[in-house]
């Protein structure tokens, strides 16, 4: 029989019986044993604790681990406070809230004082132009703002970040990284942007403008208009009597031209630049007003000397190159001698050209199409006319009108003649234009414009406009015209029934009603101005221009 060293259990040899009553022992033995063990009560010496019992083992173990988390959150919670503290290793963020010129600084902990290279970092909350000073809330003093230059600081920007750090020496904070150098004001910097000098961050008050951006004319001068193409004297004929300005591709164009008997020059410039697009000189002349469409540009002409197949007609141009896309002679039972003027004709939607012109006593109208080909001639249609003949063609829906400085009459479509205003006396008509009310407008030389139905009805008159005027021309609102030494912008108020005066230029123009031109070329923004006899190019007066470089 063997024994087992701790418990003293019995364990038979092989070659002994086995007793029941030994196995009942060794089973009493260990449930005693195992028992003690769950109690624990049973000592344990190899357990490196105070108390050597399993129990009393777990529970100093546990204690043990208590303490140490209690430790270490007391010691961090210490680190922190002291690190929350230390606003010389770790700067304060905050927000600052302007009183009168001194920004308060609330901080949480609140520092009792100033302490020596201190730091702060505050966005400004309101801007302050004027000297500022720096206030930690709880401590009652304000404390001087310094720049690197040891400048006092201005001009704090709302929004704007300050980051500084506070001098013992000085007893003031100093802005650090301002970066402040130069002697550049604030009317040297282009309005709206800020910048730094010795003096700080500065917003800038300088009116400036960048390439390609429109300036108002009022902007720069005096005057509601400024002047944009370059004067330069030309050779030849110095007779301007017409212009266009027209917007194509969403560019603003103005276009002039003179002509005599064998020299005609047509001009363009862009309105915002001045700059010349392009001059194109044709050895014929032309007549009429100038009528764009889209990018086409088109010219009545006399050809005295069979240059483009004599005659008169119609020539069509590339409005954006000068270049001629076609021409064509008016032909009829009469053909025409001379031109007098040229119009757009919308009949039922569908747009055409005509020119009004005549040979000796007959006078004829041509319909050319909107791409310049000939499709009509009219008979006779001047058995109607007073003295003073007819200088201008225009239509108002499907009617036709011809008018002299005396006396207008209204055609149809097919050149019928409908009605005649009665005469008004020689020279007293400055031109006519179809209105946005869908009749026609009348310029009278004693400022009066009379607005007629497209019979020939008067609609209304608004008196009180500015006298001797001539070529009138109406877009949508507006209309203008110009006199010897004024060309003036009016806009319709209350449905056509009165006018204000919108803008005016003074520049002598040298024509009159007494000598009258076709048409003034002008938009809401800009006209070409019309030269008599001056030796000039026209001038294209804009209220607004754009930088070019």
């Amino acid at each position: 029989m063997k024994y087992t060293p701790n418990l003293n259990l019995k364990k038979p040899d092989l070659i002994e019986n086995v007793l029941i009553t030994d196995l009942n022992e060794n089973m009493d033995v260990l449930d005693t044993a195992v028992s003690e063990l769950q109690e624990g009560a049973t000592s344990i010496p190899d357990l490196e604790t105070n108390d050597k019992t399993l129990a009393g083992a777990i529970n100093e173990l546990k204690q043990t681990v208590s303490d140490v988390q209690t430790n270490a959150k007391e010691y961090t919670d210490q680190q922190l406070t002291e690190h929350k503290v230390d606003y010389v290793k770790h700067p304060a963020i905050a927000t600052t809230k302007l009183t009168g010129v001194t920004y308060i600084v609330e901080l949480n902990p609140a520092p009792t004082g100033y302490i020596n290279n201190m730091g702060l970092v505050l966005t400004i909350d309101a801007s302050c132009a004027s000297e500022y000073l720096i206030q930690i809330k709880g401590t009652g003093v304000n404390k001087v703002v310094y720049t690197s230059k040891m400048k006092q600081a201005k001009n704090a920007i709302a929004g704007s970040i300050l980051t500084l750090r506070y001098s013992a020496d000085k007893g003031a904070f100093i802005l650090q990284g301002d970066g402040g150098s130069g002697n550049a004001q604030p009317q040297h910097v282009r309005k709206g942007y800020t910048f730094t000098n010795d003096e700080g961050e500065q917003t800038g008050n300088l009116v400036a403008y960048g390439v390609g951006e429109t300036i108002k004319a009022r902007s720069l001068v005096d005057s509601d208009y400024i002047q944009t193409n370059v004067a330069e004297r030309i050779t030849g004929g110095g007779f301007f009597a017409t212009s266009e300005v027209a917007t194509i591709n969403g560019v603003e164009y103005g276009f002039s031209y003179y002509g005599t008997t064998r020299d005609s020059k047509i001009y363009c410039w862009e309105v915002l630049t001045g700059k010349l697009v392009y001059q194109r000189a044709s050895a014929y002349q032309y007549k009429g007003r100038v009528v764009v469409v889209g990018d086409k540009l088109y010219m009545g002409y006399e050809d005295y000397d069979g240059v483009i197949g004599y005659g008169c007609g119609l020539e069509v141009i590339n409005a954006l190159t000068g270049q001629r896309i076609s021409y064509e002679k008016a032909i009829g039972s009469y053909n025409m001698s001379y031109v007098n003027d040229i119009c757009l004709y919308n009949l039922n939607s569908t747009p055409f050209v005509l020119v009004y012109g005549y040979i000796g006593t007959i006078y004829l109208i041509a319909k050319y199409s909107i791409d310049g080909k000939f499709i009509e001639m009219s008979s006779n249609v001047g058995a109607q006319f007073n003295d003073v003949l007819p200088l201008w063609i225009q239509t108002a829906g499907s009617t036709i009108y011809l008018a002299s400085t005396d006396c207008i009459y209204a055609f149809t479509f097919a050149y019928q003649f409908i009605a005649k205003t009665s005469p008004f006396g020689a020279y007293s008509l400055g031109g006519i234009a179809p209105n946005h009310l869908g009749g026609l407008s009348v310029l009278h030389r004693l400022g009066v414009l009379t607005h007629y139905s497209t019979s020939l009805a008067i609609v209304n008159s608004i008196p009180g406009i500015v006298q001797d005027g001539t070529g009138l021309a109406m877009k949508g609102e507006y209309f203008a015209y110009s006199t010897d030494t004024l060309i003036v912008l009016f806009r319709a108020t209350n449905n056509g029934t009165s006018y204000s005066l919108e803008a005016q230029k003074v520049f002598r123009t040298n024509y009159t009603v007494g000598y009258p031109i076709k048409c003034l070329g002008f938009s809401e923004n800009a006209f070409v101005a019309p030269v008599y006899n001056l030796l000039m190019n026209p001038p294209v007066f804009s209220r607004t221009l754009k930088v070019k470089y």
